[in-house]
């Protein structure tokens, strides 16, 4: 369900319409069940599309904090030359830049 949500939240985005797509997956992001100490690739991939679209919002900071949440987290389970990891670094970068530093 959380992957609807986020791909759903991802189009309002892309529609120009990120608070919608902040307001759903942050809900999704709420409910979505816990499964232990680390969260699933599906809650990964959905603090991504929450990170993006905050960004869009003007939000990089939040952004920026949440892109490193994930990077940690996927850190522990991938390897650092994980096309997913690279992917992430290269949004992270993105925000940072954005804010001047």
């Amino acid at each position: 369900m959380i992957r609807v949500n986020g791909q759903t939240a991802m189009a309002y985005g892309q529609m120009r319409l990120p608070d919608f797509g902040v307001e759903l997956i942050t809900s999704a992001l709420t409910h979505a069940p816990s499964h232990g100490e680390h969260p699933t690739a599906s809650v990964l991939i959905a603090r991504q599309q929450q990170a993006h679209l905050l960004s869009q919002q003007g939000h990089d900071a939040e952004a920026e904090a949440i892109y490193s949440e994930v990077l940690q987290e996927q850190l522990r389970v991938w390897p650092e030359d994980d096309p997913g990891n690279l992917a992430i670094r290269h949004n992270l970068a993105a925000v940072v830049g954005t804010q001047g530093r």
